[in-house]
């Protein structure tokens, strides 16, 4: 039996979440194409194989201090139901932008506060899209000297960029059977 990676995919609304899930996994999650939410709910993804284990993509609502602790009470029902720790954390940003959102960051160190070292990747998405792009360094995100496990990827909207960025996270990931201390995030 294959391992299983439990991934969670979150960020503001509008970065992209449910889109990169489906690239990825081919699910058929339901796409907003607009500003407006259509996540409603943690949402673990139809499984996937990517290098050897087998891998769930967890969608989440757009983050916000409003959305956060429902996203940890759900992600830890999920970790329990699977029997396995998140392998990591997908924070996908929008690259449109003319400055880092100061909403995006707070968000991003409150979910700092919860995660302690699990590895994270900043996906950056919406780089077809003209106009002006900021790319973020971890530090832009979490807060300057955050020393959080993270690095930045671009996605480019295919499948083969999504699968870049998940087995990035694969790489850093703890082996299944080792526990994540500190971590609100986990089934143990």
């Amino acid at each position: 039996m294959l391992e299983t990676a439990l991934i969670l995919v979150v960020g503001l609304t509008g970065s992209g979440r449910t889109t990169f899930i489906n690239e990825a996994s081919g699910s058929d999650l339901k796409v907003g194409g607009t500003l407006k939410p259509c996540t409603a709910k943690v949402t673990a993804a139809k499984p996937f194989e990517l290098s050897d284990r087998r891998v769930i993509l967890i969608d989440t609502p757009g983050l916000s201090s409003d959305t956060l602790t429902k996203i940890s009470t759900d992600v830890k029902k999920l970790c329990v139901s699977q029997k396995q720790n998140l392998a990591g954390i997908i924070y996908l940003h929008r690259i449109l932008a003319k400055h880092i959102d100061p909403t995006s960051t707070l968000n991003a160190q409150m979910l700092k506060l919860e995660l302690n070292q699990t590895p994270i990747v900043i996906a950056t998405t919406f780089w077809s899209k003209p106009g002006q792009k900021l790319s973020p360094t971890p530090d832009d995100i979490f807060g300057e000297g955050s020393n959080v496990n993270a690095s930045v990827e671009k996605y480019e909207d295919s499948q083969e960029s999504a699968h870049k960025i998940v087995s990035g996270i694969m790489r850093r990931s703890p082996p299944a059977e080792t526990e994540i201390h500190g971590s609100s995030w986990c089934c143990h």
